[in-house]
């Protein structure tokens, strides 16, 4: 299973990114938002879902944590795919979605597209509780005011230990308040203490 994938967008067209690891171009689908933010040329580190079907093998990716738990959420719901999830995720951010959800608003969840009453519905009743659960769990925020959570489970991904990346993280300098761009430096010290 691939949690986490840092690389360099390579290509992009109206419905996913390629991204570049490895001399190896994974192919993710990311919602609207975030292929319009995206930059050929760009590094980023995004959090994935695979999604195993008869017929393929597809990458989901999501710039945070929470988002790649909320997307994961909605997949849980009866008549919710990858694809719905996506366009639910890609009209608003998950701090809304989630509010909205709270609500009960269903109205909020009817504008996207795909998302008829019933199916809104069926969000909010299943995911009400599961919400409230979840979003308690909050990660620890470093002293560099980036999400050390994000950072370090980023690094465990990649095969690296807690402490190892909590070791690293230490050295990245506070100016540095990108998640992505912390990993990648942190990345780059690890490396270094390899050799």
């Amino acid at each position: 299973m691939i949690y986490t994938l840092f690389g360099t967008i390579t290509h992009k067209n109206d419905r996913f990114l390629v991204v570049e690891a490895s001399q190896v171009g994974y192919q993710v689908f990311v919602t609207d938002r975030a292929l319009r933010d995206s930059v050929v040329g760009k590094e980023l580190m995004l959090f994935t879902h695979q999604h195993v079907r008869e017929d393929a093998l597809l990458l989901y990716g999501f710039a945070a944590q929470d988002e790649l738990i909320f997307f994961e959420q909605l997949l849980s719901i009866s008549g919710i795919g990858p694809k719905s999830a996506l366009g639910v995720m890609g009209v608003a951010s998950v701090a809304d979605l989630r509010a909205a959800i709270q609500k009960g608003d269903t109205h909020f969840l009817t504008r996207i597209s795909g998302i008829g009453k019933k199916t809104a519905e069926r969000v909010t009743l299943e995911l009400r509780g599961k919400l409230t659960e979840s979003s308690g769990s909050g990660v620890g925020t470093s002293e560099m005011g980036g999400t050390m959570g994000e950072e370090i489970e980023a690094l465990e991904g990649l095969g690296y230990s807690v402490s190892s990346a909590r070791e690293a993280l230490a050295y990245v300098s506070a100016e540095v308040t990108d998640v992505a761009e912390r990993v990648k430096a942190a990345l780059q010290i690890l490396s270094k203490n390899r050799k």
